[in-house]
């Protein structure tokens, strides 16, 4: 069989030891931060008694704390005192006087109102001499140009086949010309000499001989062709060169014409434009001379208020600073005894000597007995649990032997 838990602690009795630790710590606290001091100037003293707190009706400790200076410290502090009071007494035979001069309010009307200065006076514009805001250009007449060149009074140029074609035929005409008196007389005079020689048209020799007239007749007019065709191209190349030369020639006129205009006009506007900038030079200068005459006139009016300015408003300052000071001088007057009094009562006061700090006593830790119970009594059930549980590993083992043993047994039976 296991082992039974183990009792349950009393942790009442834990709690009200440890209730019992902490007041006892407490107090030695309160008594170590309680120290009695001394210095040159005096002393702190602790006084300790045994009463009832009427809250709680349990007996507390009830401290007295106790301030003494030395005897030269204490005759100061007298000393003081008696100053002290001696100053009050007099600044008090002081308040009938401060009543009597603080009784009626402060008149400032009688000092008149303050000098408020004077404002800059408006410069009259129409006395000085009128400025030239601007300048009028004169209208600027523009030229007009030739923008444009006309060439149909120049020369035409032919076609250079028309020339080429004129040529040609010019030149045949004149060759063929020759050429046909010429071979009319050869062939009449060939016919003569073949029908001498008794041969008539279809015979071979007849005909081979007006053959061979006929092809040097050909040969010829095809030579003047081909020299018409050769002299018809040199011929047209010279008349269109004439052609063209003679309508370069007038284009030339034409443009020169043209330039001439346009640079007589240009010419013309550059003197127009030479003569207006001029008397706008001119203009200028005197506008200048002009608005440089108001602006000295100006100047000169705008120093004359600057100066009236400034002496007007200095004056106003040394008015008001006399009335400054008039007011300060009654204000001084009517303050003085009441400065006086406080002078009188406002002495430096006699201060308590200061007692040197300490360190306070830390308070010190109460024995946890009711955690220390607590502690314990765990342990006790941890420990009775492992006894628990190794009992049972026992009787299993035990257990377990007693099954082999009876199944070894029976098993020898029925095997037998």
């Amino acid at each position: 069989m296991g082992k039974s838990a183990p009792p349950v602690p009393d942790y009442r009795g834990a709690a009200e030891e440890t209730a019992q630790a902490s007041r006892e710590a407490t107090n030695q606290q309160n008594y170590a931060n309680r120290p009695d001091q001394f210095s040159p100037f005096g002393s702190l003293t602790y006084q300790t008694e045994a009463i009832i707190d009427p809250a709680t009706g349990q007996e507390v400790t009830k401290y007295t704390q106790n301030q003494e200076l030395n005897p030269e410290s204490q005759a100061a502090l007298d000393s003081q005192l008696a100053l002290t009071r001696g100053r009050s007494d007099l600044g008090g035979a002081l308040m009938e006087r401060v009543a009597s001069d603080y009784g009626q309010p402060m008149d400032f009307s009688k000092y008149g109102d303050p000098n408020m200065g004077y404002s800059s006076e408006q410069i009259d514009m129409s006395d000085l001499p009128q400025g030239v805001g601007s300048l009028q250009t004169e209208e600027y007449n523009r030229p007009e140009l030739q923008q444009s060149l006309d060439y149909s009074g120049a020369s035409e140029v032919g076609q250079a086949d028309d020339y080429r074609n004129r040529a040609e035929d010019a030149m045949y005409a004149r060759r063929a010309s020759r050429l046909d008196p010429q071979f009319q007389g050869r062939q009449e005079a060939l016919e003569v000499k073949l029908n001498n020689q008794g041969l008539r048209p279809g015979d071979q020799a007849y005909d081979s001989a007006m053959q061979n007239l006929g092809m040097e007749r050909t040969d010829a007019y095809n030579a003047a062709q081909n020299e018409a065709i050769m002299s018809g191209g040199a011929e047209a190349s010279r008349m269109f060169n004439m052609d063209m030369s003679r309508r370069g020639q007038d284009i030339t006129e034409t443009d020169a014409l043209a330039d001439f205009y346009n640079t007589s006009r240009g010419q013309q506007s550059a003197l127009d434009l030479a003569t207006s900038g001029q008397r706008f030079n001119e203009a200028q200068k005197a506008a200048e001379f002009q608005n440089a005459a108001r602006n000295r006139a100006l100047t000169e009016q705008m120093t004359i208020k600057d100066r009236a300015y400034d002496q007007q408003n200095l004056d106003a300052e040394r008015q008001n600073a006399i009335r400054t000071g008039m007011m300060n001088e009654e204000l001084t007057r009517r303050g003085t005894s009441l400065n006086e009094m406080n002078a009188i009562i406002s002495g430096q006061q006699v201060n308590n000597p200061q007692m040197a700090g300490f360190e306070s006593a830390r308070r010190a830790g109460s024995a946890d007995y009711s955690g220390a119970v607590s502690d314990r009594y765990n342990a006790e059930l941890a420990a009775n649990a492992a006894k628990n549980s190794a009992l049972g590993g026992v009787m299993g083992g035990l257990g377990s032997l007693g099954s082999a043993g009876i199944n070894a047994y029976t098993g020898g039976l029925f095997g037998a």
